[in-house]
């Protein structure tokens, strides 16, 4: 029991290291990889894997924010409002996915992860304005298009987030990626509210990973700038592909069996 124990914390303070210096990296990526490590690595069910991402992202993200912040990364006022219609999509979301199965969300999360990597792949780097948009509409639509996949499926949404932030607001891909940060915690913090009461939160794993993740996000904000961002974003979009593959293999049998037995006199 007590080696079991020592090597779950093992496996989940290296897996969550590397979440949270994508994290800091790309300012996206944490709880599109958070929720299948603790769905099929831990062996969470899917809801609680769901929320518990919120938690750990929510968490991690508020740490990673104030380093950026630090380093003059964060727009506070673009932060404010995308994630004001952010967070209330996030909240009423989640509120709603009680009544989904876990299987289905798992099969919806899959197919964001496909969509995520597809954009990824097909995107072309457009130099961002430097200039903000004095608009808040966009950011607005935006944010609560965002919320509403943190709340039914626990995605933070930074895939979305920095290049919305670019294109729409202007912003420098650094301060693109520490604003995205401030609005994950926002979106991650309302989301995991709208859960509460639906499940008991697993506090171990979710410490750990908090720690292990968190000391992943400096190392990440340390290398902003310092590694290929299309690269990066290449191979994190091909490490996308084969997650949400793997997901689909898991999920599609068991959603299908339900339903079957769900139809059955």
């Amino acid at each position: 029991m007590g080696t079991h124990l020592i090597g779950t914390i093992l496996a989940t303070s290296v897996l969550a290291f590397g979440v949270g210096t994508l994290l800091g990296l790309l300012g996206a990526g944490g709880s599109i990889l958070t929720v299948p490590i603790f769905a099929f690595v831990l062996g969470f069910p899917p809801k609680v894997a769901i929320a518990s991402s919120l938690l750990v992202v929510g968490l991690t993200s508020a740490v990673a924010t104030f380093s950026h912040h630090l380093l003059h990364n964060v727009q506070w006022r673009v932060a404010f409002t995308f994630g004001s219609s952010a967070l209330v999509a996030s909240y009423l979301s989640a509120r709603l996915s009680h009544y989904l199965s876990g299987e289905l969300q798992m099969l919806v999360f899959a197919l964001v992860m496909l969509g995520a990597a597809t954009a990824m792949i097909r995107s072309r780097h457009k130099e961002p304005r430097g200039q903000l948009s004095q608009s808040p509409i966009p950011l607005l639509l935006q944010g609560f298009a965002v919320g509403v996949l943190t709340g039914l499926v626990g995605v933070g949404g930074g895939f979305l987030i920095v290049p919305a932030l670019t294109l729409l607001s202007g912003l420098r891909v650094k301060n693109a990626i520490g604003t995205s940060l401030a609005i994950i915690t926002l979106n991650c913090a309302a989301g995991f509210l709208g859960y509460a009461g639906q499940f008991e939160v697993p506090w171990l794993e979710v410490v750990v990973f908090v720690v292990a993740s968190t000391l992943g996000t400096f190392v990440g904000a340390r290398g902003v700038g310092k590694v290929s961002p299309a690269a990066l974003k290449k191979g994190f979009a091909i490490l996308l592909i084969a997650i949400a593959l793997l997901i689909l293999y898991r999920t599609l049998p068991e959603l299908l069996w339900y339903d079957r037995i769900s139809q059955s006199p």
